[in-house]
């Protein structure tokens, strides 16, 4: 990184700065990997002594690849009495290599998916491929504050333009893709062009400095890097399953001879039913495109450039703080935050909602569910079985199918003291709640999937309204006097995680599903795992953590230096961060097995730690 500056006068400061990041991320094969032939399978059902579910027995995966980023700025900033005025230009260039596995990485390219050890499906994959993204953006803005009497007022507007391309890229030959797809260089987004505004006023209320009136409201751009839609429209991208890092078809899977291989042809798309013969049941592809050079799901022209199109948010904040004693002072703020073009809807071309039944199913009786469980949960949609795996997705903006509200409220108490002696401490609330709604849209497109939260297959509630949740944090530092001996440490208590509960289903002839939607499912599932708990209803416990340092400061001439003992989650916490979802499990015959340890802790806390740091400057 490169910086310069040069105060041409005592009130014009010019700067410029360059920087280059480069970096490589993943691993490589080990020596001798013994699972190269091992096909992968999940568990759907509980592993024994555990309360664990869906774990995956694997084979090894070895994603590695090189990250750049190229970014350079220039700005002039121009000081009076009154004013501070700032113009400048911001540029920088991504570019990433991914050499991916997705979700299988072994010699038959291959993996099964089991309940209770019966497989029930597998999912054939495209084996490795490369992806590589390239984005720009450019922007210049303006801005100035500026003091009159008891009032001082900033205001900014930002112009972006951001755009993406692909290099020539190529995926095969391998396995289930024996002939290779190759692209030229392709264009992603054609250019998004926004200007942003932001002003913010302060009002000295009372003349002494002591209490301040502070609004704000501001428009703020989602970033521009090699994520979302900057890299939807690459050509190979457009190969991959939704939410994955493969080219891959799942079809269901009954072993009726049990001998853990699929005895079909999985190169035919189609259902194939052999047991009459000593074979097994394969369903039809998931997506009839695997293997071809056609893009399962595009970006709708509107996506890919034009005027405030970029997904963004404005906020809006209004405060007051107070100097209560000296050196110390209160503020009370509440801040609302609103979404524009952050979530994006996909619709399936091929289908109309006449396309698609519906069925309910009952939660089962629970107390650790709402009411006890016993519930109907609902509507879940399956495909007619005639366009089963047939995809020509576009995806547009959620406006454009229906109503979509996405929105947060929170109200701020902080308090911050500088006391004598180097003892400084600041800590406060932050209470708010995050609200979205979905159901408008889900009303007129039943298939539709978006890119942040929202209703899926598996998943019909499309309202997320969170409880009012507090979290609380704090900070301090104390410098002891003469020996240069710096304390310091944080402590935060956050809420707990959401919980998420699953079921596991029969959905073969015969049972409550067939029964509620008229027939089978469309993929000939035997199981199907559903949700059957809203999002926000259930939480896990509070989350604390305190961490401390203990630093000493060494000065030799021109040069410093601090050597710090840092101590990571003092009281050792266990807080969970993560949980199983799984429930329980219904058998083909309706009786219910629950999961006796739901919520089963998947993630915890990192348990205390210590380390030694030094850092030198000069």
């Amino acid at each position: 990184q490169v910086k310069w500056q040069a105060p041409v006068t005592s009130r014009l400061l010019l700067e410029a700065a360059a920087g280059v990041y480069a970096s490589r991320w993943g691993y490589d094969e080990r020596p001798g990997n013994p699972t190269r032939d091992l096909v992968r399978v999940q568990e759907q059902g509980l592993i024994p002594n555990t309360g664990l579910s869906n774990l995956k027995y694997r084979s090894s995966n070895w994603p590695n690849g090189r990250i750049g980023a190229h970014t350079w700025n220039f700005s002039a900033s121009y000081v009076t009495g009154a004013h501070n005025v700032k113009a400048g230009y911001q540029g920088a260039f991504h570019r990433d290599i991914d050499q991916l596995f997705g979700i299988v990485n072994n010699t038959q390219r291959l993996s099964y998916r089991f309940l209770n050890g019966v497989p029930n499906q597998l999912t054939m994959d495209s084996g490795p491929w490369t992806r590589q993204v390239r984005t720009e953006y450019a922007a210049g803005y303006l801005q100035d504050s500026w003091t009159l009497g008891r009032v001082t007022t900033q205001a900014a507007l930002r112009f972006d333009r951001a755009w993406s391309y692909f290099p020539p890229q190529q995926i095969g030959p391998d396995r289930f893709l024996p002939t290779a797809i190759s692209f030229d260089r392709t264009d992603g987004i054609l250019g998004y062009n926004d200007f942003s505004p932001r002003v913010g006023v302060a009002y000295d209320v009372s003349g002494n400095g002591k209490t301040s009136l502070k609004v704000n409201i501001g428009k703020y751009l989602a970033p521009a890097t090699n994520e979302g839609r900057y890299t939807a429209m690459n050509p190979v991208q457009r190969l991959v399953a939704a939410g994955q890092n493969s080219i891959n078809t799942t079809r269901a899977w009954t072993d009726a001879n049990g001998n853990y291989i699929p005895d079909c042809d999985l190169m035919n798309p189609a259902l194939q039913d052999l047991r009459s013969s000593g074979g097994d049941l394969c369903g039809a592809w998931s997506d009839q495109n695997f293997g071809k050079a056609k893009a399962t799901t595009t970006l709708d022209p509107s996506l890919l450039s034009g005027w405030g199109v970029r997904p963004s948010d404005w906020q809006f904040g209004v405060s007051v703080q107070h100097e209560v004693l000296p050196r110390t002072s209160i503020e009370v703020g509440y801040y609302r935050r609103w979404w524009q073009h952050f979530v994006d809807a996909t619709d399936n071309l091929l289908t109309t909602s006449s396309s698609y039944g519906q069925y309910f199913v009952t939660a089962p009786a629970d107390s650790r569910l709402p009411n006890a469980g016993g519930y109907q949960v609902g509507p879940f949609v399956d495909v007619v079985p005639t366009l089963f795996g047939q995809n020509n997705n576009v995806t547009r903006l959620v406006e454009d199918f229906g109503h979509y509200v996405r929105h947060s409220n929170f109200v701020d108490v902080n308090v911050s003291a500088r006391v004598h002696n180097g003892l400084t401490m600041q800590g406060g609330t932050s209470t708010g709640r995050v609200y979205s709604n979905s159901c408008d849209v889900l009303a007129h497109v039943p298939e539709f999937t978006v890119t942040v939260g929202g209703p899926t297959a598996t998943n019909p509630f499309c309202e997320s309204a969170q409880p009012w949740l507090t979290t609380v944090k704090a900070i301090g530092t104390y410098v002891v006097p003469k020996a240069d001996v710096l304390f310091s440490g944080t402590f935060s208590s956050v809420p707990g995680v959401a919980l998420a509960a699953t079921v596991n289903y029969p959905s073969g002839p015969g049972s409550a599903i067939a029964q509620s939607l008229g027939r089978t499912l469309a993929s000939s599932a035997t199981t199907s795992t559903l949700s059957v708990l809203a999002p926000e209803t259930l939480y896990g416990d509070r989350a604390n953590d305190l961490d401390l340092r203990i630093g000493k400061i060494i000065k030799a001439g021109r040069t410093r230096s601090n050597v710090a003992l840092d101590i990571v989650n003092v009281l050792n916490s266990d807080a969970v961060l993560l949980y199983n979802s799984l429930l329980g499990t219904y058998s083909a015959s309706g009786v219910f097995t629950p999961n006796v340890t739901w919520p089963s802790p998947t993630s915890v806390l990192q348990a205390r730690l210590a380390r030694i740091s030094v850092t030198f400057d000069w």
